[in-house]
């Protein structure tokens, strides 16, 4: 896919947006995490209270249940939980341990300060506070608390990025069509009139589709109305110039009657290329493109132009493999051959194969407008008055539609036009 197709940015703008809401939400769960784990060890004041003001060990198992704890009496438990459970927060606390002596006469107390440590745990999805001294652990668990519950968020979580990712879905599947339509749009401007493009929906991309397959519904209505009527217009002309010939051969010898048949001769000829400027145009939409050898092209124009082979000079160098429409091909190569022979004092040609051109070469006077004058519609030299001026507008439209190149260069007293074919298909 390119860098610069509109589902790239899409699926990046996507990903972008993933990566945010994601980070958002890992930083939104340490930040409730670490809430609700200050929120639970807060709790451990009311053990440490206890234990500071409390000695019996039934006080302080009967004070803890007031405030919702139980002291895990069971020793196998309470090892058992003090090795696995997961360690949440933790304190270390001075714990003043008093002890009563008896010391002959009398009786003293002696306090003790034990350094103690509380430790928040979560083990089996409970809380318990573990309290460590130097001579035992005690572990109370926290019935009124639960650990801190994912599910919620998770679910959050995975409902964003779910609509994120719908969301994405769905602008993808509205945006399909503009693929399809440039793909059609494509294989238009390659010449493919046929193509046919409808999309349903009432949103703009469908209307701009649907309008574009109606334009190339009227282009085509337009050209079939365009040909049918050229081909209507020279076949009606042929039938009264062809009455016009038998006509003009029947009447007897005078100036008037080669006049009339100059005037019938220049009629038929200017009816054949304008019949060939039609068919190049209508047919450059739908060309056949295949590989042959430009000998055999050369070959084949000549016997087009039905010219003796002695005004045809030919010099081989290399013999390409080039891919175009034979008779398309073949109809530029001709037109060279005959302007070649008639705009030159000698009528001859001279034809080169190149390994990435042709050219062609006749002595004769330079152009005197650049080439881009004469492959105009009816534009014409000077030095001919014959010529309708197609010729070279049919050979130009030709090598357009084959992407080949027409170059025209003058030295020493010659024309030479080039047919450039670097970027055509080779072997």
């Amino acid at each position: 896919m390119r860098i610069r197709s509109i589902f790239v940015y899409i699926g990046l703008t996507f990903i972008l947006a993933f990566l945010a809401i994601s980070t958002l939400f890992w930083y939104y769960l340490k930040s409730q995490v670490a809430w609700h784990h200050n929120y639970l060890f807060n709790r451990h004041s009311v053990i440490e209270q206890t234990l500071k003001h409390t000695q019996n060990s039934s006080d302080v198992n009967s004070i803890l249940k007031q405030n919702g704890m139980y002291l895990v009496q069971n020793k196998e438990d309470i090892k058992l939980i003090t090795s696995s459970a997961m360690i949440l927060r933790g304190k270390e606390f001075n714990h003043i341990y008093k002890q009563v002596v008896v010391k002959q006469p009398a009786v003293v107390t002696v306090q003790k300060r034990i350094r103690t440590r509380i430790d928040l745990a979560e083990y089996d999805s409970k809380i318990y506070f573990i309290l460590s001294t130097p001579m035992q652990k005690v572990v109370a668990e926290d019935v009124t608390q639960k650990p801190f519950n994912y599910i919620k968020l998770a679910l959050v979580y995975l409902f964003v990025i779910g609509m994120l990712f719908l969301s994405n879905l769905f602008i993808f599947y509205k945006l399909y069509p503009l693929r399809r339509m440039r793909e059609k749009i494509k294989q238009f401007g390659q010449g493919n009139l046929e193509v046919s493009l409808h999309v349903n929906g009432q949103n703009e991309i469908s209307d701009v589709a649907n309008e574009f397959n109606n334009a190339v519904i009227r282009i085509n209505e337009l050209i079939q109305s365009r040909t049918l009527f050229l081909r209507n217009i020279m076949h009606e002309l042929k039938t009264p110039i062809t009455k016009g010939k038998v006509l003009v051969e029947m009447t007897p010898e005078s100036a008037y009657k080669e006049r009339l048949q100059n005037v019938f001769t220049r009629m038929t000829s200017m009816i054949d290329e304008m019949a060939q400027a039609e068919e190049v145009t209508s047919r450059s939409s739908q060309m056949k493109l295949e590989r042959y050898r430009l000998l055999d092209l050369v070959e084949e124009s000549i016997d087009v132009a039905m010219i003796d082979r002695e005004n045809v000079h030919l010099t081989i160098e290399e013999n390409p493999l080039i891919k175009v429409d034979f008779k398309l091909f073949v109809t530029a190569i001709k037109n060279m051959i005959d302007n070649g022979i008639k705009y030159s004092p000698k009528n001859s040609v001279k034809i080169t194969l190149k390994k990435d051109c042709i050219c062609f070469e006749n002595c004769g006077n330079g152009l005197n407008q650049p080439l881009t004058y004469y492959t105009e519609p009816f534009t014409k030299s000077d030095s001919n008055k014959e010529s309708f001026g197609l010729g070279l507008y049919i050979v130009q439209n030709i090598l357009e539609a084959h992407h080949f190149t027409f170059i025209y260069d003058y030295k020493d007293e010659q024309n030479i036009f080039i047919f450039e074919f670097k970027n055509s298909f080779k072997i």
